[in-house]
């Protein structure tokens, strides 16, 4: 396997770390191995090599120009424990309806493996004591790509349950820290990581989806579907005015005209336009 090394303090310029890995090869040929933190580029407090060969066995690990507060740590690709990549099959409508009804309700919708409070985790969480921060943290970048793979196959509920799940604590974040994170944690629910990142902004594509609107222009709109949130939603665009509730969606236009629908059939709405 490669070996993987990171490096963490609270110092926040460049380090002079030097990292001597001596091991063995698949071949069983010993070889040494030389990381320099000048040789890289690496965002502060954090340095991360990868070995370029592969081992075998790790027989020692030589680190010089280390800082009192650093921390170590050695780690190997563990392919064990899937991770959210693993869904995205779903997105790219792969599976079967009947493998992709099992993937979502044994996995995606199981809270001993990705469905938590506040979205979904990076990495499935195991039953270990321990956890990583892939394990606690979510995106709402992923869970966007995911929550759209949940409405091609028709879970509509369940994709409006994954954004309500994340907007509970995007919006405490927003209005707390005026700034989106990039990643939120998916029990604490609170941000984690950078913030103003692109990855934390709310999924308005999604939302708009599942909600089940399309607006084309100020005098065109396509509904399909019912709205699966547990309350009415208003949405306004451009003097476009549309309004959803569980059984009937009302759009008012620009120059005030109306339209009423209580149909979940598709529909396109378009204002007709008047002769001068």
């Amino acid at each position: 396997m490669r070996v993987l090394i990171h490096i963490e303090g609270e110092e926040t310029s460049p380090r002079a770390a030097e990292v001597y890995l001596h091991g063995v090869g698949p071949g069983g040929k010993r070889r040494v191995e030389h990381f320099s933190a000048q040789g890289v580029h690496w965002p502060a407090p954090r340095l991360c090599f990868t070995s370029q060969r592969v081992y075998q066995e790790i027989h020692r690990l030589d680190i010089r120009g280390l800082g009192a507060a650093d921390i170590t740590r050695v780690e190997v690709m563990d392919f064990s424990t899937p991770d959210i990549t693993s869904l995205l099959p779903l997105l790219a409508e792969i599976p079967a309806a009947e493998r992709a009804a099992q993937l979502i309700q044994r996995s995606l919708l199981d809270e001993e493996h990705f469905w938590q409070p506040y979205g979904l985790p990076l990495s499935e969480r195991p039953a270990a004591t321990q956890l990583h921060p892939a394990h606690e943290h979510t995106s709402s970048l992923w869970c966007n790509l995911i929550g759209r793979g949940l409405l091609a196959y028709g879970y509509r509920q369940e994709a409006a349950q994954l954004l309500n799940r994340l907007m509970q604590v995007i919006i405490p974040q927003l209005k707390q820290q005026k700034a989106f994170s990039q990643r939120y944690h998916v029990s604490q629910g609170h941000g984690v990581g950078a913030r103003h990142a692109l990855t934390g902004l709310a999924p308005l594509g999604l939302f708009l989806e599942t909600l089940g609107v399309r607006i084309l222009s100020p005098t065109r709109v396509r509904l399909e579907g019912e709205n699966p949130f547990p309350w009415p939603v208003t949405l306004r665009y451009r003097g476009l005015t549309i309004q959803r509730a569980a059984e009937k969606t009302r759009i008012t236009f620009p120059g005030g005209q109306t339209a009423t629908v209580k149909s979940p059939d598709a529909h396109l709405i378009e204002l007709e336009k008047q002769d001068a």
